[in-house]
């Protein structure tokens, strides 16, 4: 089987081992699963930028077996469902029927099992940059666990793959000699049947030719042909290890594959043709990945530890040492580089990012750790504000999907948006940069800054969005917000200043004051030109913000105690202990999403089967199939991430039981907003939209036809 492995390793850019990917595993993501084993990180150098750790489908399915994930999407039948139904196609007759690339001797199904076999295994990545004078080519390093037993057989294909290679250039040179012969005296041709076998032709003086230019990092100016991809294989000792290497050509530089067995691991290398000081690194205790600092850091204990699955790592600084320097847009009088770019947002000073991925009694679980040492600067100060609780919230439909809570100080967001800003528009061309100034001005003036002063004088520090799904439009009910208040009266003395500063400057809007439910203060707003009508309220303190009037006067009425509020316990909903204080949180319910999805699963199957004929006979998914949206949605519960910001790093946490929120429900109100358009003609929603198309397209055509006639 890991003979087929490797020729896929070959052929990557190959569409069809995209396809496996997308039936093998998708369909299983929910189970991709493994134990952090520290012993994976002990094979690395310290000079890794980048690891990717993904342990295996098996190694932790006990511990995915207990989430809610694992009963909503596996025991009720729909992922068996869709895994039984993948495994019924008929692949090889789909690739033949859309004309898919060929992967040599190769079959879907066995791409398929060395896929599957990657996944039930794992598998560690790994890319590095020498910091010595190897010069400045990154390196690849991957680990495949228990695989290497296959060494023999993967060496074997290594070694037909450069004879094959190196035959067939060989033969491309002595075709090309031949025609030159043939052009040279026509009248003289003779027929060449010498085909001679693969040993004679390696044998060959110009397969000898091309296997003596390895160590050219560029072929001969004298070279005609096109140099082959694989020019190459050896097999050497070196520290105990046996080595086999590949030698082919990416572009015109010359790079190794090497494979040799580590324990029962295959280590597999790509990179310049220096493996032996790798194998240095690899073998020397003081150069390890492990003995990192940045790795050490990225790397914290956490408050309740998690079966762990998954690692991605990187080192944002030392990927900066490398490409910092990259001229990303070419400008007068200095060029715009990557450093250059970052820093204005801060991202510059962070030291590393760490990702981690796992499986606590019935949650799934992901924490990342951005290692940013204070003093933060750019959208990372951001983070630097004074700490939230859940101790007060404002008043929250019943209804609410989804909520998010985070801390808001006005004046500290405006200076950190500014700096942002003003360290853009020294980059940007001269009549961008004079537009900003522009409009910069109108904001900075002695009057605008007054205004500015008292606004965020008198704002709190807790901001909360929400979506209000019973006052649903096309998906305006999604955008509300509300900033808490401190002191009222001052805020709508301001607000009244505002109002009357905006109109000063020309904008098209009017406003008007009135009072409602007990609050003195609320504002409409009416744009000429468009039907959105956002609206603000001020009340029990609160400023409440909405894309519709409703919401801010169903918010109104929740506050004043007419209307039900959401009286929800997030730790008791989620299962979650919740720090007592926090910079963000963001509380979601998945089962609206699933149970949307569930809903069109019928139709889909319905579509199936009236095509199933023409695309896999005999291959039949029902309706009948699908299982009930209540068997799917029952073990679930909502999702909570926290956001907690330390002096060395910004944390956040996610604990679910499924990866979704309610985006997805958003995106298909369009499709409805579209059917409820189109059946005023009486067309389906897509019939509508390509009828649309079409007349745009039918009109450019017809109307010279039209005049035509008309001339005549």
């Amino acid at each position: 089987m890991f003979q087929a492995s490797w020729k896929i390793c070959s052929a990557l850019r190959v569409r069809t081992v995209w396809i496996c990917l997308l039936a093998c595993g998708l369909l299983s993501a929910p189970s991709l699963a493994s134990g952090a084993d520290p012993e994976w990180a002990k094979l690395l150098p310290k000079e890794a930028a980048f690891v990717w750790h993904y342990g295996g489908s098996e190694s932790q399915r006990e511990a995915f077996e207990k989430t809610a994930a694992f009963q909503a999407f596996f025991q009720s039948g729909l992922v068996p469902t869709f895994k039984k139904f993948a495994a019924a196609l008929p692949w090889e007759s789909i690739k033949n029927e859309l004309d898919l690339e060929a992967t040599g001797n190769l079959t879907l199904q066995q791409s398929i099992d060395v896929y599957g076999f990657v996944f039930q295994r794992g598998f560690t990545l790994a890319v590095c940059f020498p910091e010595d004078d190897r010069g400045s080519w990154p390196y690849r390093l991957a680990v495949i666990p228990e695989a290497g037993t296959h060494l023999p057989s993967i060496s074997a294909w290594a070694e037909s793959a450069a004879a094959a290679s190196l035959a067939k250039k060989a033969t491309a040179a002595k075709d090309d000699a031949k025609g030159k012969k043939k052009d040279e005296n026509s009248e003289q041709e003779k027929s060449d049947d010498t085909d001679e076998p693969l040993e004679k032709e390696l044998k060959s003086a110009k397969a000898k030719e091309i296997a003596d230019k390895l160590g050219e990092d560029e072929p001969s100016e004298t070279e005609t042909a096109e140099p082959a991809a694989i020019i190459g294989f050896d097999k050497i000792e070196y520290k105990g290890r046996t080595i086999y290497r590949l030698h082919c050509r990416e572009g015109h530089a010359k790079v190794v594959w090497a494979f040799w067995q580590e324990g029962r691991d295959l280590m597999v290398y790509s990179g310049r043709p220096s493996i032996e000081l790798v194998i240095d690194k690899m073998t020397n205790a003081e150069e390890l990945l492990t003995t990192s600092r940045s790795w050490q850091r990225a790397w914290p204990e956490l408050e309740q530890p998690i079966a762990e699955s998954s690692h991605v790592w990187c080192d944002v600084t030392r990927l900066l040492k490398r490409y910092g320097s990259t001229r990303v847009i070419e400008t007068q009088p200095e060029p715009i580089t990557v450093a250059k770019l970052l820093k204005p947002f801060g991202v510059d000073e962070i030291e590393s990012i760490a990702w981690r991925w796992g499986y606590h009694g019935r949650h799934l679980v992901n924490v990342l750790d951005v290692v940013t040492p204070e003093p933060r600067q750019g959208l990372l100060a951001l983070y630097d504000q004074p700490n939230v609780s859940l101790d007060r919230l404002p008043p929250l439909p019943v209804s609410v999907r989804s909520f998010s809570v985070q801390s808001f100080d006005a004046a500290h967001t405006w200076e950190q948006s500014a700096k942002i800003l003003s360290g853009l528009s020294a980059m940007l061309p001269d009549e961008l940069n004079a537009a900003i100034h522009s409009i910069g001005s109108k904001f900075g003036n002695e009057n605008a800054s007054e205004l500015r002063r008292e606004l965020f004088a008198s704002l709190g520090n807790v901001l909360c969005t929400w979506s209000d799904t019973d006052q649903e439009l096309l998906s305006l009910g999604r955008f509300n917000l509300a900033i808490s208040v401190k002191d009222a009266p001052a805020l709508q003395k301001t607000l009244d200043r505002l109002f009357e500063v905006i109109q000063q400057e020309g904008v098209e809007f009017s406003h008007t004051a009135s009072t409602r439910h007990g609050c003195p203060y609320f504002y409409v707003f009416a744009s000429r030109t468009s039907a959105i009508k956002p609206c603000v309220a001020l009340c029990d303190g609160w400023l409440i913000l909405g894309l519709q009037t409703q919401t801010v006067e169903a918010t109104v009425l929740r506050s004043k105690g007419r209307l039900p509020r959401w009286e929800g316990d997030v730790a008791k909903s989620t299962g979650v202990e919740i720090p007592k204080q926090f910079s963000g949180l963001t509380w979601s319910d998945p089962r609206s999403t699933v149970r949307f999805a569930m809903s069109l699963l019928p139709w889909l199957a319905g579509v199936w089967s009236a095509n199933a004929k023409e695309i896999a006979p005999g291959v039949d998914l029902s309706s009948l199939d699908i299982p009930p949206a209540e068997l799917v949605t029952q073990p679930l519960f909502p999702n909570v991430t926290t956001t907690i910001t330390s002096p060395d790093r910004i944390r956040w946490s996610t604990w679910s039981s499924a990866q979704m929120n309610d985006s997805l429900v958003a995106l298909f109100q369009g499709y409805a907003a579209m059917t409820v358009v189109a059946s005023v003609w009486g067309e389906g929603p897509f019939e509508f939209l390509l009828g649309l198309l079409d007349e745009a397209e039918v009109e450019d055509v017809v109307e010279p036809e039209e005049d035509a006639d008309d001339d005549l």
